[in-house]
């Protein structure tokens, strides 16, 4: 496990800067109808805008058609690794108790403090 601090970095890899800019930083090739969680859904195959700035050689987003949310992303890098975020109990307007948010590293990890 990795620990760096997220607050002040622009590290374009980051799942909640891809979740929340993809829009901006990548355009859509293709869009392929699916279902998601019983549900329909799309798949949608995104580039980056500027192949020559990004880290990415492609991402895909798995997008719900009634309320838009994300339940899926997979990115590949330049080298051609795969990395695939499933998200679930998907939660929206609800306050978070600062308990909800606590992670406890497993025994078994091996830890890197970057910070």
């Amino acid at each position: 496990m990795i620990i760096e601090s997220a607050g002040s970095t622009n590290e374009p890899l980051l799942p909640a800067k891809l979740l929340l800019e993809f829009a901006k930083n990548f355009k859509a090739t293709e869009i392929s109808p699916l279902s998601i969680a019983s549900k329909p859904g799309y798949r949608l195959d995104l580039t980056p805008n500027d192949p020559n700035e990004s880290l990415l050689s492609t991402a895909a987003i798995w997008v719900s058609e009634d309320d838009k949310i994300i339940h899926r992303l997979k990115l590949v890098d330049l080298n051609g690794n795969s990395t695939m975020f499933f998200l679930s109990d998907i939660v929206l307007n609800d306050p978070l108790l600062p308990s909800e948010t606590e992670f406890k590293v497993p025994d078994s990890a091996e830890v890197f403090d970057m910070r």
